[in-house]
């Protein structure tokens, strides 16, 4: 596990993602989602979370509350099992062409700090 991390992404048209993940230090455990129209907030834990709140550019807020079940990996197994079904090779939601684009960017940020896994 990398222990912190702080990474700078840039895409075209100006967009940029900006991340921050430790397990060395507590943090906030929240998503924020900023663009031109407002914000989306996921409160915490954001990889299950129960509640969020969609803010627009005049500042008025909606508090969205959603019930979560299981552990967040249910939901990739159930769709393993609808692609499954359906004898797709790949889900629709989640190409392998973008799961390689995701694991690309993830190598590209790990060669940047010079972190190389022990398989490696």
């Amino acid at each position: 596990v990398d222990e912190q991390a702080g990474i700078l992404l840039g895409y075209p048209g100006a967009q940029m993602a900006i991340l921050a993940t430790a397990v060395r230090t507590s943090t906030p455990m929240e998503t924020t989602i900023m663009g031109s129209q407002g914000q989306i907030r996921i409160h915490s834990p954001s990889w299950c979370p129960t509640k969020m709140t969609l803010t627009n550019v005049k500042g008025t807020s909606e508090v969205i509350e959603v019930p979560f079940v299981g552990n967040g990996y249910n939901y990739e197994a159930a769709e393993v099992g609808r692609c499954l079904r359906l004898g797709l090779k790949e889900s629709p939601s989640m190409t392998l062409d973008e799961t390689l684009a995701v694991m690309g960017t993830l190598d590209a940020i790990r060669a940047e700090w010079g972190l190389r896994y022990p398989m490696e």
